[in-house]
């Protein structure tokens, strides 16, 4: 499928990028301030909702936290509902793979929540203990996640849509500069594309030439489906991607060998990776979303003055893909 325009993707990313600018909190002397009213709505793909993270409810919305490590990280999720009243399934993911955290006193791999319309909720939040160094925490909100509707209307508009995500850094006794190594695959620039392809397309297609989008796809339990992740950075700047995949909201490889690859691009480049997926035995719609994460492992803000150091560490799913087992 064709991206949306960069000019869609702004309008979607400036307001987010607002509400955390003005509600971020200096942190001074080890003291916080109290956070100014939260008034805003984040507005996404026309939908209202907001998330946030704080290490203390009377705190700010901070975008980096010291952790001592061999510990979790205690904090607390943040969700304004302001549409119709909704199911949410909200899931960890640290280092970019998905983890049981306690959700108000439960652990739970995906916490399911109900939200009224115009309902706040704070969770408490504590992730499993972190090993010394940097890492990277993301908290998605999976939304209408009991919705298997096989129309082509709905399966498009769940892209870039229907999922809600906050991240922090979180530095466990080490420095901003502890970054994690890993191996990245490089794009190539593709020149002569008959469409433009900023961010992620999933579908069955191996050249990226056409970017088709890839809705439905029935087979039999056990089958073995192969799919292809394209990526792309045709606009630029330069930038560095992680790639999940889910299947019915639960991680799964994106191929035997690889959990999480991840694709440095540069600007004007290409790179279509292939995923493998076993097929549940369980008749009826399952649910495959894959989601990018721009740049993987950057510090997001200043440790100290929490100003926000890092661009382009947005997270954006591609098309929720009905698979019927039949």
């Amino acid at each position: 499928m064709v991206k949306r325009p960069l000019m869609t993707l702004l309008l979607v990313t400036i307001p987010i990028m607002i509400v955390f600018l003005s509600l971020n909190i200096f942190r001074l002397s080890g003291r916080a301030f109290s956070p100014l009213p939260i008034k805003a709505t984040v507005i996404f793909d026309g939908e209202g909702v907001a998330v946030g993270i704080k290490g203390i409810r009377e705190g700010g919305f901070w975008r980096t936290y010291r952790v001592k490590a061999n510990t979790g990280f205690k904090g607390y999720y943040w969700l304004m509902n302001q549409k119709e009243r909704g199911t949410f399934l909200i899931t960890c993911l640290i280092d970019y793979v998905q983890q049981p955290c306690v959700y108000d006193g439960r652990s739970e791999l995906l916490y399911r929540i109900e939200m009224r319309e115009n309902e706040e909720r704070y969770i408490s939040l504590e992730t499993p203990e972190l090993s010394r160094g940097f890492h990277d925490l993301i908290v998605l909100a999976f939304d209408k996640p009991d919705v298997h509707d096989l129309s082509e209307k709905f399966r498009i508009n769940t892209d870039l849509n229907y999922l809600y995500t906050t991240r922090a850094s979180l530095l466990a006794d080490s420095g901003a500069q502890d970054i994690p190594h890993v191996d990245y695959i490089t794009g190539q620039f593709q020149p002569n594309q008959n469409s433009s392809l900023n961010g992620i397309v999933v579908n069955r297609d191996k050249t990226p030439q056409e970017l088709h989008a890839w809705t439905y796809q029935p087979v039999k339990p056990g089958d073995i489906l192969e799919y292809y992740v394209h990526l792309g950075n045709d606009e630029g700047p330069d930038q560095s991607m992680a790639v999940v995949s889910f299947l019915d909201f639960k991680q799964i490889p994106l191929d035997k060998d690889i959990l999480v690859p991840f694709a440095s691009l540069p600007a004007g480049s290409r790179l279509t990776i292939l995923g493998h997926l076993v097929a549940p035995q369980e008749v009826g719609i399952h649910e495959l979303i894959v989601v990018l994460v721009r740049g993987p492992y950057r510090l997001l803000a200043d440790p100290e003055t929490q100003e926000l150091t890092s661009e382009y560490t947005w997270v954006e799913p591609s098309i929720r893909v009905a698979i019927e087992v039949k």
